[in-house]
């Protein structure tokens, strides 16, 4: 079960974050609606890696795939939460995606449309040498 919600985590996060699927999050990027948030949604994305997951570990029914899924999401969700409220108290964010303003919740699931022109806004954190 641990083995399960750390790869789901880990699936999870590395869709959401890595630079590897930048290619494939430019395509929902030029999606309307709903759509061109997903791929920075942790809820959301979390969800169907769960439902995969339990799906490709001999899972074949519905229902465990959607609790599955489920599961992934929460925990996604408040690991995601978690690093960010720690970030917010940083002195320097150290990776643009831990910046507090970018919320799980900002943009996710089309509730946000702050970002019209298809492309990933990062907050890039200044080095505190340039502030001297």
């Amino acid at each position: 079960m641990l083995e399960f919600l750390l790869a789901g985590l880990g699936l999870t996060s590395i869709i959401i974050i890595s630079p590897l699927f930048y290619p494939v999050k430019k395509l929902f990027y030029r999606m309307p609606g709903v759509l061109k948030h997903f791929p920075d949604c942790a809820l959301c994305v979390g969800f169907w890696v769960g439902a995969f997951l339990s799906y490709f570990t001999g899972n074949e029914s519905i229902s465990q795939a959607a609790f599955a899924g489920f599961m992934i999401s929460g925990i996604t969700w408040l690991v995601y939460e978690v690093v960010r409220a720690l970030a917010s108290r940083a002195p320097q964010m150290p990776h643009p995606m831990m910046d507090p303003r970018n919320s799980m919740r900002d943009g996710c699931c089309g509730d946000n449309d702050n970002n019209s022109s298809g492309e990933i806004d990062f907050v890039i954190a200044k080095d505190k040498s340039e502030n001297s």
